[in-house]
């Protein structure tokens, strides 16, 4: 008995340890580390074949442009869509759309919104639309275009109609702003005639502020103050025009700089 139990002592002490063990046909590794770089691996391995597989690979780019109520278009659709073109064959999940919006927004100042849709798993849809021309800019080197911004986007077209604004004594250059109070008085107001569908502004001048002189298509001059509220010299001037228009009369000249405005017929 003796001589079996120091057998079976010794056999308990010489039994190898158990590095694996299988059960139910599972592998269990104990070692953490393996298992981590296992799975690092095979992360990596379905990442590259995203990114390199033909299904995800950018093929289809649509331009659509979005209409305004401006008639002269500044944007070629297919010199636009040549700005896309280097994406096509790139994998779909390495094109962010933040990034290419603001390169595109930098090199077209004439863009209101630029919209990028992905669609998954190959396509891009581009939606744009461009600036209304608020003012007309005659500078110096050439006329150009203001939006409601006072932003330079445009040249101004042959013939391109628009209410003006003088500056020639400074060069313009597209995509500069003019941060200009009186001028962003004016142009307030020009948009404040197109909203109550008074007058039709043909030029103005801001060079005596705050006096912001209008000279209208129909013939009107009209004077605003740059130290009142725009807004309520508007609603005069249109109770001025209604007034005028059921007794007949043509309108000269406006002053509205008062308290008590002057009209002239």
């Amino acid at each position: 008995m003796k001589i079996l139990q120091l057998f079976k002592r010794r056999r308990k002490i010489i039994k190898p340890p158990k590095v694996f063990s299988s059960t139910q046909n599972q592998i269990v590794i104990p070692f953490r580390p393996i298992s981590i770089l296992l799975i690092g691996i095979l992360l990596f391995c379905c990442f590259y074949l995203l990114l390199r597989s033909d299904f995800f690979l950018l093929h289809k780019i649509e331009i659509s442009r979005t209409s305004n109520s401006q008639q002269v278009k500044f944007i070629s659709e297919d010199k636009f869509k040549d700005e896309f073109e280097d994406l096509r064959g790139r994998s779909f999940f390495s094109i962010i759309a933040g990034e290419i919006e603001d390169k595109v927004k930098k090199e077209y100042p004439s863009l209101e919104k630029l919209t990028f849709i992905k669609k998954f798993p190959d396509k891009i849809e581009v939606f744009f639309e461009e600036k209304e021309a608020a003012a007309l800019l005659e500078a110096k080197n050439g006329r150009f275009l203001l939006d409601k911004s006072g932003l330079i986007f445009a040249q101004a077209p042959d013939g391109f109609e628009a209410p003006a604004f003088q500056n020639l004594d400074k060069e313009a250059h597209l995509g500069e702003k003019i941060d200009s109070v009186e001028l962003q008085m004016a142009i307030e107001l020009i948009r404040g005639f197109s909203n109550f569908q008074i007058f039709h502004a043909l030029f103005f001048n801001t060079q005596n502020f705050p006096t912001i002189y209008i000279k209208t298509q129909e013939g009107t001059e009209l004077f605003f103050s740059g130290e009142s509220n725009l807004n309520e010299q508007l609603a005069t001037l249109q109770l001025i025009v209604k007034n005028a228009t059921i007794e007949g009369k043509a309108l000269k000249k406006v002053d509205l700089r008062f308290k008590k405005p002057v009209v002239s017929y």
